[in-house]
């Protein structure tokens, strides 16, 4: 059944159809399915299926495929012909909830550097709700850096290497903006 279910999303003829299949996959991982999303609703079941960190890694993908934003429909929108985007705000309320959830961060066991690189690289037309979350997020989570017995001095190189990406230069669209001097922090 769970076969002929994902072979039923992947043939899916509309956007509505395959959100409806891709709710129903329970044991279906999301990246599974995302290849042949076809729309925004269908991506907003997928960020319902996506764990904690796998939320915080994609914020600008779910911006992107138009999870965060619907169309205005109020009567003064269809009034005055006005067919603009305005930010869904249910879905952006639930990324930053489960982003700065406290029990999944501890249970996930992410580092505070994580958040903080989501942070530096979120889109400027992600909702304003996500990066306070991230923000949060990154505090609890330093509760998860494990604890050091004894009396520790803990010395940064602070040369100029230090200031180079975390991932080296890997062009302009792949080069972090995380630095080695931030990881170390």
């Amino acid at each position: 059944a769970e076969v002929q279910s994902r072979v039923a999303y992947r043939n899916a003829e509309s956007e509505e159809a395959q959100a409806l299949i891709a709710g129903g996959l329970e044991n279906v991982r999301w990246d599974l399915l995302s290849d042949a999303a076809k729309g925004p609703k269908v991506w907003m079941s997928l960020a319902h299926k996506m764990g904690p960190q796998a939320l915080r890694m994609n914020i600008n993908t779910l911006m992107r495929h138009g999870v965060f934003s619907v169309l205005d429909r109020s009567e003064s929108a269809r009034q005055a012909g006005n067919t603009k985007q305005v930010v869904n705000t249910k879905m952006a309320e639930y990324v930053a909830d489960r982003i700065a959830d406290e029990s999944e961060i501890r249970r996930s066991k992410q580092f505070p550097y994580q958040f903080f690189t989501a942070y530096l690289n979120v889109h400027e037309d992600v909702p304003q709700t996500i990066k306070p979350a991230l923000h949060k997020a990154a505090e609890i989570a330093c509760g998860n850096v494990p604890k050091l017995t004894g009396p520790v001095v803990i010395g940064l190189d602070t040369s100029g290497s230090m200031s180079s990406a975390v991932t080296g230069d890997r062009g302009p669209w792949a080069t972090s903006k995380m630095r080695c001097i931030d990881v170390a922090a």
